[in-house]
C-alpha cells in the first residue's frame, strides 16, 4: 500500500473523529430541559424539532466509516474503492447545500478529496508496476455510480408524495421542498445517466483508448457546469458538477499517468 492510499485513508478516518467530536460536544451542551431518558435524549437530539438538524451527519459518518473500511479491506485490490470513496463527498456537498455542515465545511471537502484522491493514485501506482488497468477500471465504477445517484433521484422523486418527513433523507428532503412548489423538470438527470452510462460501456468497448476516455469525459463536465451556471439544474446541480469534476480528473490522471496494458498475442 503506497503512502498517499495510507495518507488518504487517514483523512478519511480523521473525518470519522471530526464528526463524531463535533456531535458529542453538541449534545453534551445540548438543554434537554426535562428529558432524563437517555433514549429519549437522543430520540430528540436527532429528530428534526432542534434549531440545528443533526441527523444527517449519522449517514456522514456511516459512509466515511464503510469507505475507510472497504480502502482498508480492499487494498490488494483499490480498482474496487474508488467509487465508494465518492459517496462521503457526495453527502457532504448535499450537506452543505441544505446548509447543514454546520462547523468547518470545507474540512470535510478536503478530506473527503483527499481520500477520494489517495483510492486513485493507488490504482495508478500498481497499473504503472504491470501496465494493468486497475485505474480505468475504478473510473468506470465512478461513472456507474454517478449514473446510479442520478436513477436514485429520479425514482425518489416518483415516490415523494408519499414521503415520511420523520425518515427522511436529506436528499429526499430537498427533493421534497423542491417538487412541494414546483414543477420542476429533473430531465437533467436522465440526460447525466445516459451521459455517464454511454462513457462507461464506451471506454470497456475501445479498452486502451485513455486519450480518447479523458476528451470525452469533458462533455459531462463542460455540459454540467454550463447548466448549473445558467441556474437550469433544479437541485443537486453542484453534486451533479463535482460528480463530473472528479470523473474527468481521473480520466486525465490516468490518460496521462498510465500505459495501456499491452497483451501480447505471440
Amino acid at each position: 500500500m503506497g503512502y498517499f492510499k495510507r495518507f488518504g485513508d487517514f483523512c478519511a478516518a480523521f473525518g470519522v473523529f471530526a464528526a463524531v467530536m463535533y456531535i458529542f460536544s453538541q449534545y453534551m451542551a445540548f438543554d434537554f430541559e426535562e428529558i432524563e431518558s437517555l433514549t429519549e435524549k437522543l430520540k430528540y437530539f436527532f429528530s428534526n424539532e432542534p434549531r440545528k438538524d443533526y441527523r444527517f451527519y449519522i449517514p456522514l459518518i456511516l459512509l466515511l466509516v464503510i469507505s475507510f473500511t472497504l480502502s482498508t479491506l480492499l487494498h490488494k485490490y483499490p480498482q474496487f474503492t474508488l467509487a465508494v470513496s465518492v459517496l462521503p463527498m457526495i453527502q457532504v456537498i448535499t450537506m452543505l447545500d441544505g446548509d447543514k455542515l454546520y462547523e468547518r465545511p470545507m474540512l470535510y471537502v478536503v478530506l473527503s478529496g483527499a481520500h477520494i484522491a489517495g483510492c486513485l493514485f493507488e490504482c495508478i501506482r500498481r497499473d504503472r508496476e504491470d501496465n494493468a488497468r486497475r485505474a480505468a477500471f475504478a473510473v468506470d465504477l465512478l461513472g456507474l455510480c454517478a449514473a446510479g445517484f442520478c436513477v436514485y433521484v429520479l425514482i425518489t422523486a416518483d415516490g415523494i408524495a408519499d414521503l415520511d418527513h420523520g425518515k427522511a433523507n436529506i436528499f429526499e428532503t430537498q427533493l421534497w421542498m423542491l417538487l412541494s412548489y414546483s414543477a420542476s423538470d429533473l430531465g437533467i438527470f436522465k440526460y447525466t445517466t445516459v451521459c455517464f452510462g454511454g462513457l462507461v460501456a464506451l471506454r470497456l468497448i475501445l479498452r486502451d483508448l485513455y486519450y480518447l476516455d479523458a476528451l470525452l469525459s469533458l462533455i459531462p463536465l463542460v455540459s454540467l457546469v454550463y447548466l448549473w451556471n445558467s441556474e437550469k439544474i433544479p437541485i443537486f446541480g453542484s453534486v451533479l458538477v463535482t460528480l463530473a469534476f472528479v470523473y474527468a480528473i481521473s480520466r486525465f490522471s490516468v490518460m496521462l499517468l498510465c500505459k495501456p496494458k499491452i497483451v501480447n498475442k505471440a
